[in-house]
């Protein structure tokens, strides 16, 4: 398992600028994400992480749909109730609850979002092309900050302290990162997902 996520991270480790104008390989694309084709080029042309590992991330995280949205009511409460930092969000129409879900195919946090710098009304984070690119380059960040696929998808599921309780032997969402790398395998092996 960690050997194929490190292969994979040594065949995206390139920097972003360094990727563009290449051809990927995106009819590994399953079914349910191939009316998104386009969208998934953007992105990973764009932040080029491993075409496989993405498509498995977004069928993990929303089975496709792009218009999935899951509230997470432990985030708001700990991290945006109350918070100045959050001004300028709900001054744009941002509430406390939209910072505190989870948005579209990539399931991407509001939060997570507009500190990417993503300043625009919270619908517009369900369009595939924004939300992809967003989750594109939040998971490539992922993958700089922690060296290696299984902690950055730890990370990418469940912040930074999923990593640091992984590294102390408490793995809260490895469940969530054992699932999209088998999505991965099949996807790669070419079977139905």
């Amino acid at each position: 398992m960690f050997l194929l996520g490190n292969v994979a991270l040594a065949l995206y480790r390139r920097k972003p600028e360094e990727a563009r104008d290449v051809a990927l390989e995106l009819d590994i694309l399953p079914p349910r994400l191939k009316r998104f084709e386009r969208e998934f080029s953007h992105a990973l042309n764009k932040y080029y992480v491993d075409p496989a590992l993405f498509a498995a991330l977004v069928i993990q995280e929303s089975g496709g749909d792009p218009k999935a949205s899951r509230y997470e009511p432990k985030y708001e409460a700990k991290n945006v109730t109350g918070k100045s930092r959050w001004n300028k969000a709900r001054a744009l129409g941002w509430s406390d609850h939209d910072l505190a879900t989870s948005w579209g195919l990539a399931q991407v946090l509001g939060a997570t979002a507009w500190e990417m710098g993503f300043h625009y009304p919270p619908a517009a984070i369900l369009d595939p092309d924004a939300n992809l690119k967003l989750g594109a380059r939040y998971l490539r960040s992922k993958l700089a900050k922690w060296g290696n696929v299984y902690e950055a998808l730890l990370a990418y599921n469940g912040g930074d302290g999923a990593v640091y309780a992984y590294r102390k032997g408490e793995c809260h969402n490895c469940a969530y990162a054992n699932s999209v790398l088998a999505i991965k395998r099949r996807i790669e092996r070419g079977e139905p997902v």
